[in-house]
């Protein structure tokens, strides 16, 4: 029973920390629309680089409790649903990340 407390503290570690995410994303983007040269800005790429990083390690250890509880025989609905939930939020976010860090490389690229 000790790695679904794994899974229920990365979940509480999102609920927790999501929404303070998309305030600050929101902040940071209202700012580059003022001004576009903040894009470039070492904080907004540090938040952004950060955020993947958690993201690609919950993702991460999710799957491997995932596939431990899996081939321990003790997977149940109620542990898929919430193994679900932290895949789509985690794995949004890091897909958003990903996506907008890579349109604003190439951005500066063809600059």
């Amino acid at each position: 029973m000790e790695t679904l407390s794994v899974v229920r503290a990365s979940l509480a570690v999102l609920i927790v920390s999501f929404p303070g995410f998309l305030i600050m994303w929101h902040f940071l983007l209202r700012e580059v629309r003022q001004d576009p040269q903040r894009a470039r800005g070492g904080i907004r790429r540090w938040l952004g680089d950060l955020s993947l990083f958690v993201g690609g390690i919950t993702l991460t250890g999710d799957a491997i409790t995932l596939v431990y509880f899996l081939l321990e025989g003790q997977l149940t609905i109620r542990f898929v649903l919430k193994s679900a939930t932290l895949f789509v939020i985690a794995g949004g976010l890091v897909f958003y990340l990903a996506m907008t860090l890579r349109i604003e490389a190439q951005s500066e690229t063809e600059r």
